[in-house]
């Protein structure tokens, strides 16, 4: 487990110079590309069904964009902030958030619905808010992707006390995971998705090790997959809760 461990750990750093350096020498140029774009869609002179590829054009390169954006994250993930972190609250607003998504908004009745059970009985840890909220953010989007024919999202905040830890579940009602991709979907560049680019979970998963967690994903018994966050909480702070 340790080799592998080590072998990861070589892995990531290799893809992320690579990513970083590719994504770099990108960005640049094709800004510019996008403003030259811009400008000539604006131009009078250019007929309608012009200007309209023109549009669609300027539309493919912000998808290029926000993926070259993925991979400057993935590559040179911002320093974590620690600060003391109310780990209920952050998920409340990550789930406020989420709920103002399409997906979650649906009138016909085929909306992703969301349900929390936060225990109240958790304390604050040291964490980088902000990042928290895009862990848990990307895994509430990725479990409604699950259902794109509705479902329900289940939301669960708890402590471990055998691991001293706290343990934040996200799962979903969906079809499930292949049991021999498991393993793979927290790969960079590994998709299931017919428009995904397979970092989200890649990013979610470096975030959490950069907070000394954990996370893993596992098919429930009945319908869907589970995300189970575990993060750490000191010691010295759980004993004088208890």
């Amino acid at each position: 487990q340790y080799l592998l461990n080590m072998q990861w750990a070589e892995q990531l750093f290799l893809l992320g110079e690579m990513s970083g350096g590719l994504a770099h020498e990108i960005k640049n140029p094709l800004a510019g590309v996008k403003a030259l774009l811009e400008v000539l869609s604006t131009d009078a002179a250019i007929p309608a069904e012009d200007q309209t590829l023109l549009k669609k054009s300027i539309e493919q390169i912000k998808k290029i964009e926000a993926l070259l954006k993925s991979l400057l994250n993935f590559a040179r993930p911002p320093k974590p902030q620690f600060m003391s972190v109310d780990v209920n609250g952050v998920l409340e607003a990550a789930i406020n958030l989420a709920q103002r998504l399409p997906m979650f908004l649906s009138a016909d009745g085929k909306g992703v619905k969301i349900v929390k059970f936060l225990d109240p009985r958790i304390w604050a840890i040291m964490a980088d808010p902000l990042q928290l909220q895009q862990v848990f953010m990307n895994l509430i989007v990725n479990a409604a992707e699950a259902m794109p024919q509705g479902g329900m999202v289940t939301v669960r905040t708890s402590y471990d006390v055998a691991s001293c830890a706290l343990q934040v579940a996200v799962s979903d009602t969906g079809e499930g995971v292949d049991p021999g991709k498991v393993d793979k979907i927290f790969q960079p560049f590994y998709t299931t998705k017919s428009k995904g680019t397979g970092l989200g979970l890649a990013i979610t998963k470096r975030i959490i090790e950069q907070h000394g967690g954990t996370i893993r994903a596992a098919n429930n018994p009945d319908l869907g997959v589970t995300f189970l966050v575990t993060l750490p909480v000191k010691q010295t702070e759980a004993l004088t809760r208890l």
